[in-house]
């Protein structure tokens, strides 16, 4: 079974490498999937630290662009990049990989828009979002994929207090 880590590296991870690359260690995955991908050289540290394949989505045309990453010990195959449109705020990363049995895996890394300060203006930017994923990953049907990211949603009812996160950031 292939093992599979998602995580947001908070805007890089650049000051980071070393505890988050414990972090990862610790997990053994085969795939990781990273979000705020900011620095490539952050990327390819880790890749070359975890003796992983990577591979980031293509459009950055400054180091603080939004990007996904990812990670992988199992041979990739082939990679697309979804670019911002109408429909997503940032890119989406499409990979194949060749799990141990031979069969391919379609992965996707994404990002959702967070805009927590649009209210319910967000919540419709997301559900956009997320059917054009669903669109995108239409046109792979029959063969196994999955979506692995950072989708910035709540639970129904949840209150979100960003305060609350800072104990964590500094962290």
């Amino acid at each position: 079974m292939t093992r599979i880590l998602s995580y947001n590296i908070l805007v890089g991870a650049t000051r980071r490498v070393d505890p988050l690359t414990r972090m990862i260690q610790a997990a053994q995955p085969d795939v990781v999937g990273l979000v705020e991908a900011t620095n490539p050289r952050v990327i390819e540290e880790l890749a070359r630290r975890l003796d992983m394949q990577h591979v980031m989505s293509a459009n950055a045309r400054h180091l603080q662009d939004w990007q996904v990453a990812l990670l992988s010990r199992l041979p990739i195959v082939y990679t697309k990049t979804h670019y911002p449109s109408d429909k997503l705020t940032k890119p989406v990363l499409e990979v194949g990989v060749e799990e141990p049995d031979g069969r391919q895996l379609i992965i996707f890394v994404t990002h959702l828009s967070a805009a927590f300060n649009k209210g319910w203006a967000g919540d419709a930017i997301r559900r956009r979002e997320v059917r054009e994923l669903i669109r995108i990953m239409a046109a792979k049907r029959g063969t196994p994929h999955l979506i692995m990211g950072d989708f910035n949603s709540l639970a129904p009812g949840d209150a979100f207090q960003a305060s609350a996160l800072l104990r964590h950031i500094v962290q």
